[in-house]
């Protein structure tokens, strides 16, 4: 890789926390989602987690609420999805949704 395809690469401090900053905004929403269309104290007491995450399956960002145990594994629950509906089933604007205790 070159010098300049480098640094075509690289995001500046101020787009980096635009971007950090939408992304958690993203999550939050999606757990404001989940929290005011359950019936369930569980939920509504946020006992889950919501991410985005690249098409590896790592995470690209998590809600600031979220439980650490589930986060910690969130990446190996995505990553074993992945294998298991195949990356050629997978197309885009597709989403993923888990309920996998």
């Amino acid at each position: 890789m070159t010098q300049a395809e480098i640094l075509r690469n690289e995001l500046d401090p101020v787009t980096f926390e635009v971007l950090k900053n939408g992304f958690v905004n993203i999550v939050d929403q999606m757990g404001e989602v989940v929290v005011k269309t359950c019936y369930s104290f569980v939920i509504y007491a946020r006992d889950f987690s919501s991410s985005i995450t690249d098409a590896n399956g790592d995470t690209v960002a998590q809600g600031p609420q979220d439980i650490a145990a589930h986060v910690g594994t969130l990446h190996f629950t995505v990553k074993a999805c992945l294998e298991d509906i195949g990356r050629a089933n997978i197309h885009s604007g597709d989403v993923m949704l888990f309920n996998d205790p």
